[in-house]
């Protein structure tokens, strides 16, 4: 980009050492509203022309870049705005299903602590169960001693008291 600058600056030089050869020796009139010039060389006309327009346009080369500046500026600052919106948004969706997460843990952990207390309770159930069972079996077994000595008592001769006679 520089090469080309520099080759156009070339060109703009050379172009203006041929108009000021050309019209060397042309004279022309110059007529300010309150001044009257006479005999001016035309390229000395057209140099002062074109650095008074150079003049003119450097304001608004300078407004043009800041303005620039500030559009530039302003999208960055829509874009930074942007990035900021949806980092946000991603926060707000990784916390949602942290917080689901933390959710489907508790929901699970007291699944767990239910199971646990169920099994927990039917293994309580069955020692009573299997303990009611030996209780029973205890219950028979005594029944039957108790029937066996009943019966050893029935066939035992009665022995009367004679003394009381």
């Amino acid at each position: 980009m520089v090469i080309l600058k520099l080759i156009c600056t070339l060109i703009g030089a050379i172009i203006i050492v041929f108009v000021v050869g050309a019209n060397a020796g042309n004279q022309c009139d110059v007529d300010l509203v309150f001044y009257h010039f006479e005999n001016v060389p035309v390229a000395t006309t057209a140099i002062v022309a074109f650095a008074i327009g150079a003049l003119f346009t450097i304001p608004f080369a300078f407004f043009e870049k800041e303005q620039k500046r500030k559009e530039f500026m302003n999208r960055f600052k829509q874009r930074q705005e942007a990035i900021r919106k949806r980092q946000a948004e991603e926060v707000a969706r990784i916390k949602a299903r942290q917080d689901l997460a933390q959710e489907k843990a508790e929901e699970k952990a007291a699944r767990l602590q239910e199971k646990h207390e169920a099994a927990e309770k039917a293994a309580l159930e069955k020692a009573a169960k299997q303990q009611a069972k030996e209780d029973a079996k205890k219950a028979k077994e005594d029944a039957k001693l108790l029937k066996k000595n009943l019966k050893s008592v029935e066939t035992e001769p009665v022995v009367e008291n004679s003394s009381d006679e």
